[in-house]
């Protein structure tokens, strides 16, 4: 039984593409348990159903609990097949919602397989942004290694670059498991991944639909990236810190910048029919002020964060 069950017509739609192991049901549990901690955030995440609650809770307590060396192969990670994660947003524990947000998560090879051709093109047309969350040990490490087999960077690259996108979109390209990185090398991770996704980078500049901005996320903050032994990723403890995990919040932050954002063009345009099925629409005072300051919270030019287009896109963005 749901909780309450948003409208389609109120919710925000975020694609995941990426391969199974990258980290992105991790995120979404720490986003989950950040959003609910956090009341600075001022945005109240509810799990739309019980099961998702216990599923995330389940996944929190592995994380929360991991000591010494761990890796996927220990329930840290690891879903595959399409998994749909969707949570109803108020400005309060207590308000009722009127908003969601659903993160949908399609494995990489989905872009490779001609019988999931049709799938995939449904649930991009569905979507209003677009996150590709990055391995950040397979990119980094032993000079990339393990990276085209586990990120799959080409052929993801090479499905957006047929898209030819009409409608305002938001892709975020997501450094998972990265932790490694953020203290010194945080200029080294945004250069390689401006290397790697050249293309994409490139294939859409000059498209002013759409916004595309690079958002590192610290799952847990305390694991350090150890060794790979084959094509297993393997990662360490530091001394006795605890579970501490940074800007997973910014996927949520950059997705309401970008939904309000429309809101409020649609609001202006004499052209709101061509703008059906937007999110927001039915929103009220008090979300939306709410939604508005997290939407200020957005990284855009710190911490390795870059926003690389679409300024005119986010609300909220300071320079």
């Amino acid at each position: 039984m749901s909780i309450n069950r948003i409208k389609e017509s109120a919710m925000i739609n975020v694609l995941m593409l990426g391969a199974s192991g990258v980290g992105k049901s991790s995120m979404i549990a720490a986003m989950y348990d950040e959003m609910r901690r956090n009341a600075s955030l001022d945005v109240h995440l509810k799990c739309a159903t019980p099961g998702l609650q216990k599923q995330l809770q389940s996944k929190l307590d592995a994380m929360k609990n991991a000591s010494g060396t761990i890796n996927n192969k220990e329930g840290i990670e690891g879903t595959s097949g399409k998994t749909s994660y969707e949570f109803n947003l108020s400005a309060s524990v207590s308000e009722k919602s009127k908003l969601g947000i659903r993160f949908t998560d399609i494995p990489g090879g989905w872009v490779e397989d001609d019988n999931k051709e049709a799938d995939l093109q449904n649930e991009l047309c569905n979507s209003h942004i677009i996150m590709l969350p990055i391995h950040a040990p397979a990119m980094m490490e032993q000079e990339g290694l393990n990276h085209k087999k586990i990120n799959k960077p080409d052929e993801i690259q090479w499905f957006l670059s047929e898209q030819i996108f009409q409608r305002q979109v938001l892709i975020l390209l997501a450094p998972v498991k990265c932790e490694s990185y953020m203290l010194k090398q945080r200029t080294l991770l945004l250069q390689r991944i401006q290397e790697v996704y050249e293309p994409l980078i490139s294939g859409m500049k000059n498209n002013p639909h759409v916004a595309l901005a690079i958002t590192p996320i610290e799952t847990m903050g305390n694991m350090r990236f150890e060794s790979w032994k084959g094509e297993q990723d393997y990662y360490y403890r530091v001394g006795r810190q605890a579970y501490a995990p940074r800007f997973v919040e910014q996927p949520l932050c950059y997705a309401l910048s970008f939904s309000l954002n429309m809101y409020l063009n649609y609001q202006r345009s004499i052209y709101r029919r061509c703008l059906d099925g937007l999110p927001f629409i039915s929103l009220d005072k008090d979300l939306k002020k709410a939604t508005e300051r997290l939407a200020g919270k957005i990284k855009t030019r710190d911490n390795g964060f870059q926003l690389i287009q679409g300024d005119h896109l986010l609300r909220g963005v300071r320079s």
